[in-house]
């Protein structure tokens, strides 16, 4: 059986913060694979600036090209409807592979408010790397809810540095000189040819 590390997003643009994470969960061991899983659009936040699905598939293949280990799934492109996250894992499960979703601190805050988050952790794993200086260890000791499955071992801490990119800023400024150490050349260079954002 393998394990399967799940980042989801819009990646809109897919940045070097998502790749740094995709590697450090593979470097260490914490996964055998790393899947993108881009969606279809955000429901917390309606992104007016969200381009074709077929725009960020390519960027994600330009973007993981020569990463080894790492995969695009298009599960959520590929459904009619959007898609919660419970269901994209029960759909995903069937494929009798372990499960760790990839998530940052900022979204760990608010994981007792998804839809059935209860599900997701009795059946899967959460992976959490830390960003803007959150102290994980301190949001869970301070969340009754998720308490319980930190120390069952089923949320993971991961040592990861986040650079803190933003994909709005990304958007925002990309002609300038700003972006150009977040965002592999190429992906800057596809944008900025397609006059994407």
């Amino acid at each position: 059986m393998k394990r399967i590390g799940l980042l989801m997003g819009c990646f809109n643009p897919v940045h070097n913060d998502h790749l740094d994470l995709a590697k450090t969960v593979l470097n260490q061991n914490r996964v055998d694979e790393v899947w993108f899983i881009p969606a279809k659009e955000n429901l917390n936040i309606k992104d007016k600036k969200l381009i074709t699905s077929e725009e960020r598939l390519k960027m994600l293949n330009l973007a993981i090209k020569g990463i080894s280990n790492c995969k695009i799934n298009p599960i959520e492109l590929n459904n009619s409807r959007q898609n919660y996250t419970y269901e994209t894992l029960k759909s995903l499960k069937k494929r009798n592979n372990e499960l760790y979703l990839i998530i940052g601190s900022d979204n760990l805050k608010t994981f007792d408010k998804w839809m059935h988050y209860e599900e997701i952790l009795e059946n899967h794993y959460l992976i959490v790397a830390p960003r803007n200086g959150d102290d994980v260890d301190n949001i869970l000791n301070n969340n009754l809810r998720l308490k319980t499955y930190y120390y069952h071992n089923k949320i993971i801490k991961l040592d990861f540095n986040s650079s803190n990119i933003s994909s709005t800023f990304i958007r925002q400024n990309i002609n300038g000189t700003k972006t150009k150490s977040l965002i592999p050349q190429e992906i800057r260079n596809y944008i900025i040819e397609k006059n994407l954002y």
